[in-house]
């Protein structure tokens, strides 16, 4: 039982630290370039999708808030948890 008491806040440290870089990059990305582009599907048939901040903003603007600020904020909000369960 120790054991599960020390890896559950460190795995939420962890994967909370992932998804605030994962955001941050998109976020930083997006706004550099203004645009979101990603890959999708098997090896023999890549789909790649691309959204312009000037071609359609609301698309761009739910792109970056769902894949960018979501997951910085749930992820620093793993952290803290993570944190207040190693101090507890």
């Amino acid at each position: 039982m120790p054991l599960v008491r020390l890896l559950m806040p460190l795995g939420l440290i962890v994967f909370g630290a992932v998804a605030v870089f994962m955001g941050a990059m998109v976020l930083l990305g997006g706004l550099r370039a203004g645009e979101i582009g990603w890959s999708s599907g098997p090896v023999g048939a890549v789909t790649e999708t691309r959204i312009r901040k000037a071609d359609d903003p609301d698309g761009f603007w739910r792109v970056m808030g769902l894949g960018g600020a979501l997951p910085l904020v749930l992820g620093f909000g793993a952290v803290v948890a993570g944190r207040r369960m190693l101090r507890s």
